[in-house]
């Protein structure tokens, strides 16, 4: 008969048996769903909130749909320490996107872009209307720029993106073309 300490010894070899496969089976389980297809039978846009929390990130993509594991995508965050990287934005989620794949959303983008067309021959008066008209911008425009100070041509821009800032880009970007243009002109002029 085996004495005490070897049937210790037998059960002690057991139980690290079993808690190793256990371990490995759980390893090869979350491996499986972070690259498993997720639930989305069709493209998705969903808007993520600027200053959102990765764990409100992860909540809005588990109630939306975008995947099937939200504790599993909340576990692949912060093993890969980029739970505090997640960036804001509307993002376009593919049909079958997986957690591998949303990540790589979230983390490079890009953010889903809105053109915003300003024709040309429009008073800056009128760009400035449509520019505050425009429903997906965010903030105020703190001052009128000059009569031709705005360069007019499509702009695009993310959900939430400043006024004031498209105001200023539209001014950097007349100036630059200015700029151009005076350098390519005839000498003699």
């Amino acid at each position: 008969m085996p004495s005490l300490g070897m049937r210790l010894m037998r059960l002690l070899g057991t139980f690290l048996i079993i808690i190793a496969l256990a371990t490995g089976g759980a390893v090869v389980w979350i491996k499986t769903e972070f690259s498993r297809p997720g639930p989305l039978s069709q493209d998705k846009i969903i808007a993520i909130p600027r200053g959102a929390t990765s764990g409100s990130i992860v909540e809005i993509l588990g109630t939306e749909g975008v995947v099937r594991s939200p504790a599993i995508l909340s576990l692949r965050l912060r093993m890969q320490q980029i739970d505090r990287s997640l960036k804001a934005g509307e993002y376009r989620f593919a049909a079958g996107s997986s957690i591998a794949d949303v990540i790589e959303i979230l983390t490079k983008g890009p953010s889903v872009l809105r053109p915003l067309v300003l024709p040309e021959g429009l008073t800056v008066v009128e760009i400035l209307d449509i520019i505050q008209r425009t429903e997906f911008l965010n903030g105020i425009i703190s001052q009128e720029p000059d009569e031709g100070s705005l360069l007019p041509e499509t702009y695009f821009m993310a959900l939430k993106d400043n006024r004031d800032d498209l105001v200023r880009r539209m001014e950097k970007a007349m100036n630059a073309l200015m700029d151009q243009l005076w350098e390519s002109r005839v000498s003699n002029l």
